[in-house]
């Protein structure tokens, strides 16, 4: 098995001697190594998501990452659960996977 909150101790340290606050990654091997999130392997039949361009994962020093996965890719091709927060937008731009849902007018969370 591999050690994903190891790795991302360590890419935390790397980003604080950066003097990196926050980094976004989208499906990639780099996101795979730090998570186990699958990303696909390309084909000819590759079919592009609507508002696919947010999916990925931000990562902070010291925390868990926050992921931000429109529904597509969360019903389709999000093979197990994850490791970190995640977050059901309001807006219609990110509808992520089910978790915290929070109003950008409130700092209050519910199940979804």
């Amino acid at each position: 098995m591999f050690d994903y909150r190891e790795r991302r101790r360590r890419l935390g340290e790397r980003m604080e001697d950066a003097g990196v606050d926050v980094l976004f990654l989208a499906p990639s091997a780099d996101l795979e190594y730090l998570t186990g999130v699958e990303r696909q392997i390309p084909n000819f039949g590759e079919v592009a998501y609507a508002h696919g361009w947010v999916t990925g994962a931000f990562f902070r020093p010291g925390a868990d990452p926050i992921f931000v996965l429109p529904r597509m890719f969360a019903a389709f091709d999000l093979r197990e659960g994850l490791d970190g927060e995640r977050r059901r937008s309001t807006s219609a731009a990110s509808s992520a996977t089910t978790g915290c849902v929070r109003d950008r007018r409130s700092s209050t969370c519910s199940g979804g």
